[in-house]
């Protein structure tokens, strides 16, 4: 009810033995949408017209800042106020001048503050509503509706009188209301319109959860005030801050339900993996098998079938290869499952401890009361800096990580922000990012600084849902780019491999 007419011819009776003699000494605007007032009493109203939350309130002070305002109606100013006055049945006011009228239209979303000129057109705060230009007080007021009108509505108030507004109208349409004759509506809706427009008191109902400003009585928890000014700049500061600690709440509440949806999902996927990987045959029974019959296999080999330990016949694509190279590799594959196979079991822990974790935190947001509940959930150190930048990036003990943002701002990052002692990292053979750890005078590059990077080097690639990826690492030295190569395509001539988890360090 704080945009309704009658709470505005309220509050216009108050502020007209406030303001009447007062002379304006201030009238500019420091952010989008905000109207802010200075009288010489002294006396301030501020006035938002765009955004969720449109209203007029009257702050003890304002501080201008010494820049970036911008003066509003100058022809304003040293200009005494004459009164203060209500737009009959319309969500509007009036602060009266000698030769100028001031009209805070408070229409919601189309809200506007109107500088309406004697022989002159409209000056409007907010130019974009140009309907405003040709507003009148006579266009905007409206009359009270006689008893034909109100019969030949049925007494349905919604049509008869909308600024009423929802809560006065649902206290009025009750069962009794609705059983009544047409002659016995008539009364008690002018009953209530005559309390609307002589009632001093204004409640503030559900304070604590959802803030209501209202000229009729609610529930027992509602603050009741005498003065329409007071209870404006409650009902504001009040509103503002549960708005405040709800909007808060959702976000920290989202960030939180969409972490565990992924982790979960990730989690889910790796232990599909781990599960395969438990039940795939492991390539040390085979190099076993090879290793045993080596003595009969000579030179270079294609297919070759042989006899396993159960009896069972094993057809093997060698593949032009010898038998021992090709048992070794066999072995060092059957060594890399085994340390994938911890990795990956590692990673399911940590992931899991990290969805308690932020499943407690959920719990802990949901349940809060208050806004100071919240400063204890802070944003994870490795994450990518809120500064705008050209690429992603991290600090890992104090090294500096640059992440490409695509194809074109990977050849950037790599030839136009790196030095040749930075060390370069990509997933082997996969698209993806590149990644540079910023070299430092006097420092190595320790084995827990590459890893992270190449876990980011991973989560930034095509293979990122994968237990562990390749990822490979080598001086930027040994990086360059053929003529007519697409962008992001280089060519490493010297590296090392590191296997690792992809994930933000």
């Amino acid at each position: 009810m704080h945009l309704n007419y009658f709470f505005f011819n309220t509050l216009s009776k108050d502020l007209n033995p406030l303001l009447k003699g007062a002379r304006l000494i201030e009238c500019y605007s420091q952010f989008k949408g905000e109207l802010c007032l200075e009288f010489d009493r002294p006396f301030f109203i501020k006035v938002i017209t765009s955004g969720n939350f449109p209203v007029v309130y009257f702050p003890e002070t304002i501080s201008r800042a010494k820049k970036n305002t911008a003066d509003i109606f100058p022809e304003l100013m040293g200009k005494a106020v004459s009164s203060v006055e209500v737009v009959p049945f319309d969500r509007s006011f009036l602060i009266q001048f000698d030769e100028h009228s001031l009209l805070f239209k408070m229409h919601g979303g189309r809200s506007n503050v109107i500088l309406m000129r004697r022989g002159k057109d409209n000056k409007l705060f907010n130019k974009n509503l140009k309907g405003d230009e040709s507003a009148t007080v006579s266009s905007l007021s409206k009359n009270f509706p006689s008893f034909d009108v109100f019969k030949s509505e049925g007494g349905n108030l919604s049509k008869v009188l909308p600024v009423l507004g929802k809560n006065a109208i649902q206290s009025i349409e009750t069962i009794d209301y609705q059983l009544a004759s047409i002659d016995e509506k008539w009364e008690l809706f002018k009953n209530v319109v005559s309390y609307l427009e002589n009632t001093t008191d204004v409640y503030i109902h559900r304070p604590t959860t959802d803030p209501q400003l209202s000229l009729l009585k609610g529930e027992e928890d509602s603050l009741q005030f005498s003065s329409a000014l007071e209870a404006i700049n409650q009902f504001f500061f009040t509103k503002i801050k549960i708005d405040s600690f709800n909007i808060t709440q959702k976000q920290l509440a989202q960030e939180r339900i969409q972490k565990i949806s992924k982790l979960t999902s990730y989690v889910q996927q790796l232990n599909i993996k781990l599960e395969k990987l438990k039940n795939a045959e492991d390539p040390r029974y085979v190099a076993d098998v090879i290793m045993a019959n080596n003595y009969q296999l000579k030179g270079m080999l294609n297919e070759v079938s042989l006899i396993g330990f159960q009896g069972e016949t094993l057809t093997i694509q060698f593949n032009g290869k010898r038998a021992i190279p090709y048992a070794e590799n066999l072995y060092r594959k059957s060594k890399n499952r085994k340390i994938e196979f911890e990795k990956m079991s590692e990673n399911i822990r940590m992931k899991s401890d990290e969805l308690l974790f932020l499943q407690a935190q959920l719990e802990e947001i949901q349940a809060a009361t208050s806004i100071s509940e919240f400063k204890t959930f802070k944003k994870e150190a490795a994450v990518p800096s809120k500064t705008p930048s050209k690429f992603h990036e991290f600090e890992i003990d104090g090294f500096k990580i640059l992440v490409g943002k695509n194809a074109k701002n990977n050849d950037l990052l790599t030839f136009g922000n790196t030095f040749k002692e930075d060390l370069w990292l990509h997933v082997k053979d996969t698209p993806g990012s590149h990644v540079v750890i910023k070299y430092q005078s006097g420092r190595k590059y320790s084995k827990r600084v590459i890893e992270a990077a190449a876990s980011i080097a991973g989560h930034y690639s095509k293979r990122n849902t994968e237990g562990l990826v390749p990822v490979i690492y080598t001086p930027k030295k040994f990086i360059r780019k053929r003529k007519g190569d697409p962008a992001g395509a280089v060519v490493v001539e010297k590296e090392e491999v590191i296997l690792v988890p992809p994930r933000l360090a």
